[in-house]
């Protein structure tokens, strides 16, 4: 594949490609995008509410309330009701949820052992400094409140 002098939109199409097809490579259980995100979010920053899973993650309510629905099928959340409001739910990850995302995070090690083969230690701080960067900004972009 040749990668030189390719356009910022193209260079961004290629690396998401190759992300989702390494992402669909170490989900064994074929966990949809959706309920994966909602499992990332889970992972990384705890018990959520479904509501602030809407609002983090960009998704309907009614789409959260579904693939909450799949993820409780297969043991990988649980919902306990508010200790302070009865009408709330918090959802939490199971030990199964943790154990798949766990098995995800050893997949997630070996793209970055791969990453880190084909770039300098200078490359990869600047590498990583600039996918935060662009990350920041399209979660702003995609969070914007619509006046």
């Amino acid at each position: 594949m040749e990668t030189n002098n390719i356009s910022l939109e193209k260079a961004l199409t290629l690396l998401q490609c190759e992300l989702v097809a390494a992402r669909n490579k170490i989900n064994p259980k074929k966990v949809t995008w959706n309920q994966y995100d909602i499992l990332e979010t889970l992972y990384l920053f705890g018990d959520k509410f479904p509501a602030m899973l809407s609002t983090e993650l960009g998704q309907s309510r009614s789409t959260i309330s579904k693939n909450l629905k799949i993820l409780k099928d297969y043991y990988y959340i649980q919902q306990q009701k508010n200790e302070k409001d009865g009408r709330e739910v918090i959802t939490q990850l199971t030990h199964s949820g943790n154990e798949f995302m766990e098995e995800i995070k050893s997949g997630h090690e070996k793209i970055a052992e791969i990453a880190a083969s084909v770039l300098t230690p200078e490359e990869q701080i600047t590498f990583s400094e600039l996918c935060s960067k662009v990350s920041k900004a399209l979660y702003e972009n995609r969070n914007k409140v619509k006046e």
